[in-house]
C-alpha cells in the first residue's frame, strides 16, 4: 500500500502464470549470479550511450499521455494506443520506444520484486518484466508512486503486450521490421548495480 493506492488490488490486469519455490532446487545460485552479470549497462538515472544511434526520450507529458490510451478492461488493451502511434513519425515510436524502455530499466531493481541478495525464493525474469509493464499501464501517478517508495510490485501482473507497441506500430505505418534497440536493457538482471548490491 503506497498512501492511498493499493499495490495489489489492482485485478483488472490479467494475471501470468509464474512460480514461486526455493529456487537453489530448481535455479543454481551460480547460474543466478551469471545471469546478473549479463547485461554490460550500469544503472543511472542517464543511459550509458553504448555505439549506435539512440533516440531521443519523449518528454513526461507527452509518453504519459499516450500511455492513458491504454485500457485494460478491452480484449485488446494496447489496440488504441497502437493507432494513434502509428499516425504519428517513426522519430516518435522511436522515442516512444527509448522512453518505455527507461521506465522499465528504473523498475528493474530487486526492491521492486520483492527479494534480496539473501532470498531463497525463485524469481521469474519474463514474470517481473511483464509486471513492470502493468505498472506503467496504470499512469504516470502510480508510477512515480511505485519508483518514489521502491514498492513491491505484484508479480501476478502482466501486461506484456506494451513491449510490442512500438514494434507493431512501426509495422502497420511502413510495412517493415522494427528493428530499432533502445540504449536501455530493460531485461530482468540487466541493471547490474542493483542487482549486485
Amino acid at each position: 500500500m503506497i498512501g492511498e493506492i493499493d499495490l495489489k488490488g489492482k485485478n483488472e490486469i490479467k494475471k501470468s502464470n509464474w512460480y514461486s519455490g526455493i529456487w537453489k532446487q530448481f535455479f543454481p545460485s551460480d547460474l543466478m549470479r551469471d545471469k546478473q552479470k549479463e547485461s554490460e549497462i550500469v544503472y543511472k538515472q542517464e543511459p550509458t550511450v553504448l555505439e549506435g544511434d539512440y533516440s531521443e526520450e519523449l518528454d513526461e507529458k507527452t509518453f504519459w499521455s499516450l500511455i492513458d490510451l491504454i485500457d485494460m478492461d478491452q480484449e485488446d488493451p494496447m489496440e488504441a494506443l497502437i493507432c494513434h502511434l502509428e499516425k504519428l513519425p517513426v522519430e516518435t515510436i522511436y522515442a516512444f520506444e527509448e522512453t518505455l524502455s527507461h521506465k522499465l530499466f528504473l523498475l528493474n531493481r530487486p526492491e521492486h520484486a520483492g527479494v534480496d541478495g539473501e532470498s531463497e525464493e525463485y524469481l521469474s525474469p519474463d514474470a517481473f518484466l511483464y509486471a513492470r509493464c502493468a505498472v506503467i499501464t496504470e499512469g504516470q501517478h502510480y508510477f512515480d508512486q511505485v519508483v518514489k517508495e521502491a514498492a513491491e510490485i505484484d508479480l501476478e501482473w502482466d501486461a506484456e503486450e506494451l513491449l510490442e507497441v512500438a514494434s507493431e506500430a512501426y509495422s502497420r505505418k511502413t510495412g517493415e521490421t522494427f528493428d530499432y534497440v533502445s540504449s536501455f536493457d530493460y531485461e530482468t538482471y540487466s541493471n547490474t548495480s542493483a542487482w549486485e548490491k
